[in-house]
């Protein structure tokens, strides 16, 4: 992830690079759901899906082997520089590290709380896909919207209506699968389209030299 949001980065201007990191995530949450489906219409205990895994990465190699594009420059080699990403942009700093850690708390235990409340287990997988479904929908809207006005305010108008949403799921307690569906997938279109936008604002102000920096 790192070298490929660096070489984005590299091709992008700060006209169009939330339409560019929109596309690239709504691409890398599309893959993740295919991802999940296969396994779903395997079987996991052969080596089948392992064999479907190597395959589709040596294929995801031939856009880059037959593109005619110029090459992204030599990478540098980085350090992780705390202070140098936060002086480079606080908000997207800041905002990384909370999006994360929210994200990164729905992915490990939304199928829990969706078992907790009493949803059947097939209500369950439509839900954590539907999250990242609605996610990946709303990455070029925002992408776009971001483009054209300062990204900041984009960003914060996402980070309220993730809020509001996780905050209706909290107070409501829905039972119904139907209504919790809906209210996470709600959560998902806003909270996962925080991350493409904050790191496009970083990049917004950081030099070429270190995209892969700001990347990692």
């Amino acid at each position: 992830f790192m070298v490929i949001e660096s070489w984005l980065n590299e091709k992008a201007t700060n006209e169009n690079r939330g339409t560019v990191f929109g596309l690239y995530m709504m691409v890398t949450y599309a893959s993740i759901m295919g991802g999940q489906m296969i396994v779903a219409g395997g079987d996991v205990k052969s080596a089948s899906l392992f064999m479907i895994t190597g395959i589709l990465f040596c294929l995801s190699l031939l856009p880059t082997a037959v593109s005619t594009q110029s090459h992204p420059k030599p990478l540098q080699d980085v350090k992780l520089d705390v202070k140098g990403l936060y002086a480079n942009s606080p908000v997207s700093a800041v905002a990384c590290l909370l999006i994360g850690i929210a994200n990164g708390a729905w992915g490990t235990l939304g199928a829990v709380y969706g078992a907790r409340i009493g949803i059947s287990t097939a209500e369950i997988a439509l839900m954590m896909s539907l999250v990242v479904i609605a996610g990946a929908a709303m990455q070029l809207p925002a992408g776009r919207l971001s483009d054209t006005t300062d990204r900041r305010f984009v960003l914060a108008g996402a980070a309220f209506g993730a809020a509001l949403f996780a905050v209706l799921v909290f107070l409501v307690e829905p039972r119904s699968g139907v209504f919790v569906i809906l209210l996470t997938a709600a959560y998902g279109a806003f909270a996962y389209t925080l991350y493409s936008i904050a790191v496009a604002h970083a990049n917004d102000h950081a030099r070429a030299e270190d995209f892969v920096k700001v990347s990692g």
